[in-house]
């Protein structure tokens, strides 16, 4: 954050008597947001920068003090162009979202969080201009500590799309904050709160909510506004026949989520498609990449978190389904892995191995394989010899970021169940 000590702000100025007040300056006016519809979606984003984008020398307050605040020195910015400490405006931006029911990505107390890297919306902040009005009242006792005064500030928000590559949306706020009794520290208190404004202005800014609220794009195929409880058909996969390895790999795809990257595979003629939860996040939009680099985008319909299986609806792209296959894996049969490991580069790498184990972790079923997996392999199919989906990666040990052959996968069976999803012809 943009530090002022109050010692550095008094120095040379002739500050005498006490003064408990200020009278009130005219701060801009804070619009209230309005409530959101009971059906609202809620697209998640994250606040990536905060920047002070003040000329240098240009002048950015009037630093007072004494009984009537009178003695003034001109404060000039020095720093030009700047990059601000994102602790504290962090939290305030969290919590000024978070009171209008908008999410902002991430939980800062959760140290186990995937953090903002497969949200889709990233949004920056530049403070274009400052206009400080600090006071030190009881500097003639030698108090350089309490402070009182005004701070406004104008920020300039970018809402920026990873998966678009491009800038959604532009936005100018202005919001202040006047602290009219001195207080220790209160400056900090000021320039928060006078960040704090321009936040609550954000949250009612059209600009901004259009983009934060609007749904997500239905595919055409019926059925893609499904309840959270409906159960989904999957069309088409009933039917789907089993095909050599060579032709599978055009029905999984990579999944991009703003800086993330996973895998999934179709299951259903109208576009849907499996992966994991950990690979969607709180994204409601994902980029999907077939396997000849065409790529599209696609609404996550639903998630479970605790198993870790997403459901996202896509447009097929012209492919057919993989056949899925729900009676349990046997130990040693042979098994193929596929996806895109490490890099998008490498998509529709496939790995062979066998059916290593059964396991059951936190109460949960798994599938172990020696097929060999790395990151970005989450959410792609393990399939049989005959070219059906017994299970989806998931997780792999590593020692020493080395494959140990120690891999895990969820049985196919489990991804249906939890996500309440039902093969159809």
């Amino acid at each position: 954050m943009v530090r002022l000590r109050a010692a550095a702000l008094v120095a040379g100025l002739m500050m005498f008597g006490a003064g408990p007040s200020l009278a009130a300056t005219a701060l801009p006016p804070i619009a209230a947001a309005p409530d959101l519809a009971p059906d609202a979606v809620v697209q998640p984003f994250a606040l990536t920068r905060v920047t002070a984008r003040i000329p240098r020398g240009a002048q950015w307050g009037v630093l007072r003090g004494g009984l009537l605040c009178g003695p003034e020195e001109k404060l000039i910015w020095q720093g030009g162009a700047m990059k601000v400490d994102m602790a504290a405006f962090d939290t305030v931006f969290r919590e000024e979202m978070q009171k209008v029911g908008f999410k902002v990505a991430g939980d800062p107390q959760d140290l186990f969080s995937d953090g903002p890297a497969n949200t889709d919306y990233a949004v920056a902040g530049a403070i274009s201009r400052i206009d400080a009005q600090p006071c030190f009242p009881n500097s003639g006792f030698g108090d350089l500590v309490s402070i009182s005064g005004s701070i406004i500030m104008d920020v300039e928000w970018t809402v920026y799309s990873r998966l678009r590559r491009e800038v959604v949306a532009k936005i100018t706020t202005s919001g202040g904050y006047q602290q009219r009794r001195s207080a220790p520290g209160a400056f900090d208190l000021m320039l928060n709160s006078a960040f704090a404004a321009n936040v609550q202005n954000l949250t009612a800014a059209e600009a901004f909510r259009s983009v934060v609220l609007s749904s997500p794009q239905q595919a055409t195929a019926p059925g893609a506004a499904a309840t959270p409880d409906a159960e989904i058909l999957l069309k088409g996969s009933l039917s789907a026949k089993g095909r050599p390895l060579s032709e599978s790999v055009g029905s999984v795809v990579t999944i991009l989520t703003g800086s993330a990257m996973g895998s999934g595979y179709l299951v259903s003629t109208e576009g849907h498609i499996l992966t994991n939860r950990h690979v969607v996040g709180d994204a409601r939009q994902v980029k999907v990449r077939w396997s000849d680099g065409f790529e599209a985008m696609g609404d996550v319909l639903r998630s479970h978190a605790q198993r870790d299986v997403a459901i996202i609806l896509s447009r097929p792209h012209g492919r057919e389904p993989l056949p899925l296959r729900t009676k349990p894996a046997q130990l040693g049969e042979v098994v193929f892995a596929i996806g895109t490991p490490l890099d998008p580069k490498l998509q529709n790498t496939i790995t062979k191995g066998i059916v290593s184990a059964k396991r059951t972790e936190d109460g949960f079923a798994f599938i172990q394989s020696d097929a060999a997996t790395n990151h970005g392999n989450s959410g792609g199919p393990l399939l049989d010899e005959k070219g059906q989906v017994i299970g989806m990666a998931v997780a792999g040990m590593m020692v020493n970021d080395a494959q140990v052959g120690l891999n895990l996968f969820i049985p196919i069976s489990d991804a249906l169940d939890f996500l309440n999803l039902k093969p159809a012809p």
